[in-house]
């Protein structure tokens, strides 16, 4: 018995030498850990502080990225706006956008020619660009780069008679077709009740009798929004320019305003053969006169160099487009469009285009398709028949080269015909650029 109890003791001794021993333990490795923990926090610390300093950083570069990116888009927006007759103007400038403020930071953006292979920084052989936008936040830069090509499509009527000022609407003039709309950037005026409009009648001004155009389209609109007349020239001497640049190594024959006639084929002057001998110069008045109805044109596209052309009484069935950096006056005359396969389709649907004014008096049998242009006014009567577009520019009026006011403003009157399905291309480029981003890149 006395064993057994000195032996039960032993064992409580023992056990609780082992919890002091276990309560030990447990205390070293308590101040273990937090002696290591002690000795971890500074580097903690510094971890955490520099994953704050990294959010700060990253949030701090994408900033001055979206300073930049804004910039590249305020340059693309203001190319699609100007770059309508190609991009040397823009290379010329440099600075397309000036320093323009922006989430508490600045961008700048500038063009420069990329590599197109000719040689020439200021000259745009390509319709691509290279965008530059630098933006400055702080006094930190980040450039962005992009590589744009701006192209402006085709100018193509929506409207079978468009006027930049007044329009005036007589007789019987009938304007057919699914895109057989009218509209004037100017007034219309309604002095007869017998034409007829397939589509719209529209004006930026006024349309009066307002009554009779509702009665004779298919809506009528008064302070309607003005519609874009081409090309984007300021004043006559520029159209004239552009309309060399288009046509004048494109036609057939130039009619020269000393008297001579150049087949630009082979540069020979044919003034003196037939059937260009029925034409005769007048340097008087600076005008060409076509009178010989037994006479049958040459087919081709005659360019009429600073100087009026007139036209009457010739014979049916010729192939013709005039280009005339005066006035046209077509009277008695019956022909068509006439159209080179290898000239873009733009300059084959040029019928008529006068410096100043158009007036086509003449009762035909043919169908002039394509589109008629003048960059004063406008003035038909009879029985015109045209598949196509009438566009007059109306730039100020101003007296002809024999000292005339053809046309003092443009007039739809008598029978004319006019019928119109849209989509005619014309050699003018469209108001804004077609814009194509080929390449962005941080630098």
């Amino acid at each position: 018995m006395r064993a057994n109890k000195r032996k039960s003791q032993n064992m409580t001794r023992f056990n609780l030498d082992c919890l002091n021993n276990e309560s030990g333990m447990t205390t070293v490795m308590i101040l273990l850990f937090l002696v290591l923990l002690a000795a971890l926090a500074p580097t903690v610390m510094q971890k955490t502080s520099m994953d704050i300093r990294a959010t700060g950083n990253y949030k701090y570069g994408k900033k001055i990225v979206n300073i930049a990116d804004a910039g590249i888009n305020h340059g693309m927006n203001t190319l699609y706006t100007s770059a309508t007759n190609g991009l040397n103007a823009e290379l010329a400038a440099v600075t397309l956008v000036a320093t323009t403020n922006y989430d508490n930071g600045d961008y700048t953006v500038t063009v420069v020619d990329n590599l197109d292979g000719d040689g020439d920084t200021t000259v745009d052989n390509d319709k691509i660009v290279l965008l530059n936008s630098t933006a400055n936040l702080n006094g930190d830069t980040q450039v962005i780069q992009s590589l744009v090509r701006a192209v402006a499509l085709p100018w193509a009527p929506e409207t079978a008679v468009l006027t930049d000022g007044d329009l005036e609407i007589a007789g019987d003039t009938a304007v057919g077709g699914t895109a057989g709309n009218v509209h004037a950037n100017g007034n219309i005026d309604l002095t007869g009740t017998a034409f007829s409009i397939s589509g719209t009648l529209s004006s930026a001004g006024t349309i009066d009798p307002i009554a009779v155009a509702e009665a004779n389209s298919a809506a009528a609109t008064q302070s309607a929004p003005t519609v874009y007349v081409p090309p984007n020239v300021a004043n006559l001497a520029e159209l004239r320019t552009e309309m060399e640049t288009l046509y004048k190594d494109k036609s057939d024959y130039v009619f020269k305003n000393d008297g001579s006639i150049i087949r630009t084929s082979d540069s020979v002057d044919v003034s003196g053969a037939d059937p260009f001998d029925h034409w005769n110069y007048s340097a008087s008045d600076d005008r060409w006169t076509f009178n010989s109805n037994p006479t049958q044109m040459a087919d081709g596209m005659y360019y009429f160099e600073d100087a009026d052309v007139h036209v009457q009484n010739s014979k049916k069935g010729s192939a013709l487009s005039f280009i005339v950096e005066g006035s046209i006056n077509l009277t008695g005359i019956d022909f068509t469009n006439y159209k080179d396969a290898s000239d873009p389709e733009g300059i084959q649907d040029t019928a008529m285009f006068a410096l100043n004014d158009l007036r086509y008096h003449s009762n035909p049998t043919l169908t002039v398709s394509g589109f008629m242009y003048a960059g004063q006014q406008f003035d038909f009567q009879g029985t015109p028949i045209i598949t196509g577009s009438v566009i007059g520019k109306d730039f100020t009026t101003t007296s002809n080269y024999d000292g005339s006011d053809l046309c003092p403003g443009n007039v739809l009157t008598g029978n004319a015909e006019i019928t119109y399905a849209g989509g005619l291309d014309t050699p003018f480029p469209e108001d804004h650029a077609t814009l194509t981003v080929l390449n962005w890149k941080e630098l």
